[in-house]
C-alpha cells in the first residue's frame, strides 16, 4: 500500500530526514536505510539524505546508493551567495 501511495505523489526527489539517519544509520539497524533508498529508486525517484555529520555515514550512504547527501559533514548552512562560491575542504 505504501509503495502505491508513493507512486502518485508528484515529486521526483524524496528527502530522508536527519532523525531517521540518527536513529537507523547505526550498526544493526542500517539495513532499514538501505531498504528505503531501494524503495525510492524502485519508484523511479531520487533519494536525498540529510543530517550527515561523519565520514562513515557518508561512506555507508554512498554504498546504499543515496543520490544526494547533505549535512554538517560537508558544511554549515550557507547563504545563496556563499553557496555559489563554496569550495569543499576535501575531495568528495
Amino acid at each position: 500500500m505504501c509503495g502505491t501511495i508513493l507512486t502518485y505523489i508528484p515529486v521526483d526527489v524524496i528527502k530522508l530526514d536527519k532523525s531517521l539517519v540518527d536513529n537507523y544509520l547505526v550498526e544493526g539497524k542500517d539495513s532499514f536505510i538501505g531498504n528505503v533508498i531501494r524503495l525510492v529508486h524502485d519508484l523511479n525517484k531520487e533519494m536525498t539524505v540529510e543530517g550527515v555529520e561523519e565520514n562513515w555515514q557518508y561512506v555507508r550512504l554512498k554504498e546504499f546508493g543515496a543520490d544526494t547527501i547533505q549535512g554538517f559533514y560537508f558544511s554549515k548552512p550557507l547563504s545563496a551567495d556563499e553557496a555559489i562560491v563554496f569550495k569543499p575542504a576535501f575531495d568528495i
